[in-house]
């Protein structure tokens, strides 16, 4: 799931860069969205988190893609963020267009209220974009104002 080379990535950066190590953000869009959910849920140093479009529930994604393998469905739950979602205690948005035809609204709105109580989580719903236009017009710019408007004191609860 590309957890050790987040991990990996996020030691070097720490110990490298002028990284203040309490605004560590991540934000991804499609399955970079679904990999910062899960990084978020396994890395308390992440701070908070933007996901523009995940897939929140892996096995139904694929089973709608016509994959109905149970030995596949097991070893795809593992890197699942809706599995994990009770870890998601970070501030969090999630972004979505009402016409993406690829990313399931109704998944995500239960995802979102499966994360335990958090007073900066975020769900920005749109009508309209699919599954770019929507995140690079509107998503982009709501989650820099969501890191923006994060105090420090708040980005550093996971």
């Amino acid at each position: 799931g590309g957890l050790v080379d987040m991990r990996a990535a996020l030691d070097h950066a720490l110990a490298t860069l002028p990284v203040d190590p309490e605004r560590v953000f991540i934000a991804g869009h499609s399955s970079a969205a679904t990999h910062a959910l899960l990084a978020a849920e396994a890395e308390p140093r992440i701070r908070a988190v933007a996901a523009y479009a995940p897939v929140v529930d892996l096995v139904a994604h694929f089973r709608r893609q016509g994959v109905d393998d149970a030995a596949f469905d097991e070893a795809v739950l593992a890197f699942s963020p809706h599995a994990h979602a009770g870890r998601l205690r970070q501030p969090s948005l999630l972004f979505i267009a009402e016409d993406d035809d690829g990313i399931s609204l109704e998944e995500m709105r239960a995802f979102h209220s499966s994360l335990p109580a958090n007073p900066r989580r975020e769900f920005v719903v749109v009508p309209s974009g699919g599954h770019y236009l929507a995140m690079i017009r509107e998503g982009v710019p709501a989650g820099i104002r969501f890191f923006q408007g994060l105090p420090p004191a708040e980005a550093t609860t996971p």
